[in-house]
């Protein structure tokens, strides 16, 4: 009977001891988007879990199919902030709505099962990973993350990962078919064919029988046939490239040592121009601390552009703008007293609608500040003027408002 009862309590030890591993492995939580925990002008939620606090080697995917009554139509990544936290992110930097709820799988360590996959510069997608090559059957999810070499750069297509025959890898490819850009990270995690646990998602696995982007091969014995079209001329079996993109192609011959130049009607021989020089990582700051600095703000006046901290910039090719400012604020001085001052600062990018309004309210003879940390935009190449405004809530006293800073960090896309 003891032998019994010892050889019980031994199995019963075993499987809480297999049950705690598991479950220290994978954790799961629901997040709701709310006031109190988005950050990121709105554009993100934050997750504070002391697991996860303080732990960029951590792993985070989303549950798929699982959302609240509110939507968030947006695609969405994980993001080490300088808050020390990860954070759920909208990668198209739209603000998140209170009340979009997240359900979220992590684990506070990689291992040989989960990694982090970067896209090279070389421009092939396809993870060389010892677990996945030539592993067809492989159960294989994936969650886009902050990129280990650049920070907060993102891929903001809407992406999968899928079989490659060809390659006998997975790869990453965007579901519109744009390249998908170098540097940008992936979290991985998988399980071999014919093994389901719990912590992968079978949403994620790609049907291979029924995929419109199948691998296949097209058997030798039913080759195309009739006229070619899109950027092909000409009939199959031997069809000739008439266009790139859907331009046309001039039958011009080139010269050795000539490019491809767009003349605004077809693309032509031509010879090799200067290139534009790569434009570097720049930051441009300006305080605002000055006499006359400081302005009030009223119903008479109830919006006015901040002087002092306006930025002109000129961009050579696509970039992200990260923009801050603060904003100092003296309340209203009503010596029997009076309502609190309202209002809010934004800025504008060449004078168009408003963008990243911070709202602030300042009760009677108080001060405070508003502040605009890390708002990010991607902008075309040309010339950009980024004016910080401040508005006044109309029905409430007036305040003072002077500028104390502001700055913008142009990285090149």
């Amino acid at each position: 009977m003891k032998r019994s009862l010892l050889s019980v309590a031994m199995m019963i030890g075993l499987a809480i001891l297999i049950f705690g591993t598991s479950i220290s492995a994978q954790q799961q939580v629901t997040l709701t988007a709310s006031r109190e925990n988005k950050n990121c002008n709105s554009t993100c939620v934050v997750l504070d879990i002391p697991e996860l606090n303080n732990n960029p080697e951590a792993m985070i995917f989303l549950v798929p199919g699982v959302t609240g009554r509110v939507s968030n139509p947006h695609p969405i990544g994980a993001y080490y902030m300088y808050l020390k936290k990860w954070s759920i992110f909208n990668l198209d930097a739209a603000a998140i709505p209170d009340g979009a709820t997240f359900t979220v799988q992590y684990y506070t360590a990689s291992d040989v099962s989960r990694f982090v996959y970067m896209v090279p510069r070389t421009g092939d997608t396809c993870i060389d990973h010892a677990g996945l090559n030539g592993n067809a059957n492989a159960q294989v999810r994936f969650f886009p993350t902050g990129s280990p070499s650049r920070g907060a750069l993102f891929n903001q297509n809407e992406a999968r990962v899928e079989y490659r025959t060809s390659a006998q890898k997975w790869c990453v490819t965007n579901v519109n078919g744009a390249l998908v850009p170098p540097d940008t990270a992936y979290n991985i995690a998988f399980a071999a064919g014919g093994i389901k646990p719990a912590v992968i998602i079978p949403e994620l696995a790609i049907d291979k029988r029924t995929s419109t982007n199948c691998d296949c091969i097209t058997p030798t014995a039913l080759p195309p046939n009739g006229n070619a079209g899109g950027d092909l001329g000409g009939t199959y079996p031997a069809p000739i490239v008439s266009g790139l993109f859907g331009r046309p192609l001039s039958n011009a011959s080139p010269a050795v040592g000539q490019v491809l130049r767009w003349n605004g009607t077809a693309w032509e021989p031509a010879n090799e121009t200067t290139a534009v020089p790569a434009q570097p990582i720049q930051t441009y700051f300006k305080t605002g601390y000055a006499s006359g600095a400081s302005l009030l703000y009223d119903d008479a006046t109830p919006e006015r552009k901040l002087p002092l901290i306006t930025h002109s910039i000129v961009l050579n090719k696509r970039s992200r703008l990260v923009i801050s400012a603060q904003i100092g604020i003296t309340g209203p001085m009503c010596s029997l007293g009076c309502d609190p001052g309202k209002g809010s600062i934004f800025f504008k990018v060449n004078n168009n609608a408003a963008t990243a309004e911070s709202v602030f309210t300042i009760p009677n003879h108080s001060e405070a500040e508003a502040t605009i940390i890390n708002y990010m935009i991607d902008l075309d190449p040309g010339t950009y003027s980024i004016d910080f405004f401040i508005r006044h809530s109309i029905q409430s006293s007036g305040f003072y408002g002077y500028p104390k800073y502001s700055s913008v960090m142009v990285t090149p896309l």
